[in-house]
């Protein structure tokens, strides 16, 4: 189990998190809403150790202090943007998602993503900044595919996608939960999110307001309304 245990971030003089905890278990997707600025981004930071913070990270009882125990740890993170090297090949891309494993592992991952993404051999050859946005986030998904998570950060993964691109992507998101991978989806789109989560989480300000069953939270209309703070 992925456990997040009273989490606190500062950025400076901003408690960005205010005692955060969370569980995932594995085969288990846990989405995260709230409003622009409630932590959504820097809790997924703070689990894959890409920020400092107080409190407690552990998979299995086994503490996370930094990203690279959070990669031993077989957490893996789609970061807000993909964060993909748009000069390189898809191929060059993907072979990162395994970065610090021997060769022959490299190869072997990067050959079990394109037997799950075949789509991805299409452009294999072709640097990643001449791709669409949807074939863009395949190979994000791809590269954290390489990385053979236990668990798997996903930040916003349908920014700018259009409607089907958006359900291949969250059809993923399922295959992911179906062998077994633990999944923390960030999603501004609440109605598509809530679909596929077996939990919800709920931030603002800093401050977890709702864990639980998603038919706790409602359609995704009361959502907006409830805990986003905003008009459906």
């Amino acid at each position: 189990m992925l456990a997040v245990e009273d989490v606190d971030v500062w950025y400076g003089g901003v408690h960005a998190l205010a005692g955060v905890s969370l569980a995932v278990e594995p085969g288990q997707v846990v989405t995260v809403l709230g409003p622009n600025g409630a932590g959504k981004t820097t809790t997924l930071s703070a689990i894959s150790g890409l920020v400092g913070h107080g409190g407690r990270v552990s998979v299995d009882g086994g503490t996370v202090t930094d990203a690279v125990s959070a990669r031993r740890h077989g957490i893996a993170h789609l970061v807000q943007g993909r964060g993909l090297f748009r000069k390189l090949t898809v191929a060059q891309n993907l072979a990162l998602g395994a970065y610090g494993s021997k060769p022959s592992e490299v190869k072997a991952a990067v050959d079990d993503v394109a037997r799950r993404l075949p789509d991805l051999r299409l452009w294999w050859a072709r640097r990643v900044g001449t791709l669409s946005g949807g074939e863009q986030a395949l190979v994000a998904l791809g590269r954290l595919l390489a990385a053979r998570p236990r668990y798997a950060l996903l930040d916003e993964p349908g920014l700018g996608l259009d409607p089907r691109a958006l359900e291949r992507l969250m059809g993923e998101v399922d295959a992911l939960r179906d062998v077994g991978v633990g999944v923390v989806l960030v999603e501004q789109y609440a109605e598509r999110a809530l679909a596929v989560a077996d939990r919800v989480v709920v931030l603002d300000r800093g401050r977890v307001t709702y864990d639980g069953d998603p038919a706790g939270v409602g359609d995704a209309q009361a959502l907006v309304r409830t805990y986003l703070g905003a008009p459906a």
